[in-house]
């Protein structure tokens, strides 16, 4: 059986990796939001990598 995938908008990603660098428990989090613990680690994940890329590029800039 075929599930509907959610889809989360952007400022729910954003207060979901905030919620988790401020309390630091995932698995908790994910409960409270309804979402998979995994998918929270892909958010951090992925802000960690933008941010990364960002500083990166402003040490080309110099």
């Amino acid at each position: 059986m075929n599930q509907m995938r959610k889809k989360f908008d952007k400022e729910f990603k954003k207060k979901a990796v905030e919620l988790s660098y401020a309390r630091g428990n995932a698995t908790e989090i994910a409960e409270e939001l309804g979402i998979e613990r995994a998918l929270l680690y892909v958010g951090v994940k992925s802000l960690n990598n933008m941010t990364r890329i960002a500083f990166q590029a402003m040490e080309i800039r110099r």
